[in-house]
């Protein structure tokens, strides 16, 4: 069973994400979790763990970071090899060669002039320090893109562990390197690959659905700024993982699933794309200057709003294998709508159209719903979440998927003014939630057995989950 820690004001609201499945108090909201992000950095020979595994939960020595930063580095072999001075005098045997490779290479300053600190427990601004004067030449990460003096500053307080620094190692793979003067616009994986400590493949193998993917065209010009290619690729890392083998291509908004002809072509074509080779499969095809939004899926069920130019038509569509059907027609109002209220689940996902109107798209087709005014979340599980605020107060309502209601939260609203309207803008509301759990003003609650339970109705200002 999970336990929550939870913020409350009992005026004003900041937004904050929960904590997702990690260890460690560094979150980069990955694909992956943090033992997702140690098997990567295992695969690619950059981490070991301990004789009991990774040991995410546990401290580090500097001592220990040694060897992990050296292994980061893809160093290791080349560090055992070398014969490496540096001038501390409390470094173990084990030790001695990472600490006097990095040393040697402008790594490490150590605690004072003759120790290296190898027993005291490294801390998350030392390993950011360290991490920093690997791809910059800095010593310190402050005004960097790297990591920000408020996450550091949260996680030394709350007590540095492996499990933070295989985050921090899993991020510093995206980041720019730019030692020594270098002006290739490498990401640290890059150059990982180039200097030959892991390929492409390897990289993509170990990365995938691990570290984010993005699927954009990579514009490439020449020496006077003139474009000569625009592949459309998958990167990782920045890293290119797979390239579309048809030109004139670019991305569908917001899926990997599809990808559509760009403007240069006569007409817009729709293609069903597999992430991972990014072989195409033609859809549909649609007059020139039509247009394509992916909305979500249920099962294996794909919704997408189209507009077709040629009929001034906008139609929401479903595509099950290589059969489109429309499924509704809106009004261009309807449709705007749609786009901004799109809700989406493990079993499907539920759209607004107008006010009183939404509809669940199901792996089947869609489906009247019955429930749209004020509706704020709709959780992993399908439970829909509405809020109607008043002057006086909100009125929390659960609907199951099957459109049932099953709980009832009445909030009262404590802004005092004389004015009706100021006081509903005040009124007490839900404002973040991860799926699971929803907080704001309006207090903290959570799906649990397709119940919406109440925590508490005090405002909260953040969740953080612990397993």
């Amino acid at each position: 069973m999970k336990k929550f820690v939870f913020a409350c004001l009992m005026a004003g609201l900041m937004t904050c994400a929960a904590g997702a499945a990690q260890v460690g108090t560094i979150n980069n909201s990955y694909p992956g979790d943090t033992e997702a992000q140690a098997r990567m950095l295992y695969d690619l020979g950059l981490f070991k763990g301990t004789d009991k595994g990774f040991a995410l939960e546990k401290s580090m020595t500097r001592a220990e970071a040694s060897v992990m930063l050296t292994r980061l580095l893809g160093a290791e072999k080349t560090a055992l090899a070398g014969n490496w001075k540096h001038p501390f005098t409390d470094v173990p045997q084990w030790a001695d060669k990472y600490v006097g490779w990095l040393y040697q290479n402008g790594l490490t300053k150590g605690v004072s002039a003759t120790l290296y600190g190898s027993q005291r427990n490294v801390t998350c601004d030392q390993y950011c320090i360290f991490l920093t004067r690997a791809h910059l030449d800095a010593d310190s990460y402050q005004g960097t893109a790297f990591v920000d003096n408020d996450e550091v500053r949260q996680t030394d307080e709350e007590g540095f562990i492996r499990g933070d620094a295989v985050s921090l190692s899993a991020r510093l793979l995206s980041t720019n390197y730019a030692k020594n003067g270098d002006e290739s616009d490498r990401s640290v994986a890059e150059k990982l690959i180039d200097d030959g400590v892991f390929t492409a493949e390897q990289f993509k193998n170990a990365a995938w659905d691990v570290l984010p993917r993005d699927y954009s065209n990579d514009y490439q010009y020449d020496g006077k700024w003139n474009l000569i290619a625009s592949p459309f690729v998958c990167q990782i890392a920045d890293v290119t993982v797979a390239q579309c083998p048809i030109d004139g291509v670019q991305p569908v908004s917001g899926t990997d699933r599809y990808a559509q002809s760009d403007m240069r072509q006569s007409d817009l074509i729709l293609y069903f794309m597999d992430s991972k080779t990014m072989a195409l499969t033609q859809v549909l095809s649609l007059p020139k200057e039509s247009s394509v939004e992916y909305l979500g899926s249920a099962g294996e069920t794909d919704y997408l709003l189209i507009f077709n130019k040629e009929t001034e038509t906008y139609s929401l569509c479903s595509v099950r294998s290589d059969t489109v059907k429309t499924e509704l027609t809106l009004t261009e109002a309807q449709q705007q709508r749609a786009e901004r209220t799109v809700y989406q689940s493990a079993h499907g996902c539920i759209i607004c159209t107008d006010e009183t109107t939404s509809y669940k798209l199901t792996e089947t087709g869609v489906e009247p719903l019955g429930v749209a005014a004020g509706i704020c979340r709709l959780t992993d599980d399908g439970m829909t979440v509405t809020q109607k605020c008043t002057a006086d107060e909100t009125v929390l309502t659960a609907y199951n998927w099957d459109g049932q209601k099953t709980d009832r939260y009445t909030i009262s609203n404590a802004y005092q003014s004389d004015d009706a309207e100021v006081r509903k803008h005040f009124a007490p509301q839900i404002f973040g939630s991860d799926g699971v759990l929803f907080w704001g003003t309006a207090g903290l609650y959570r799906e649990e057995n397709g119940r919406l339970v109440q925590v508490t109705d005090s405002p909260v200002i953040g969740v953080k989950q612990d397993a």
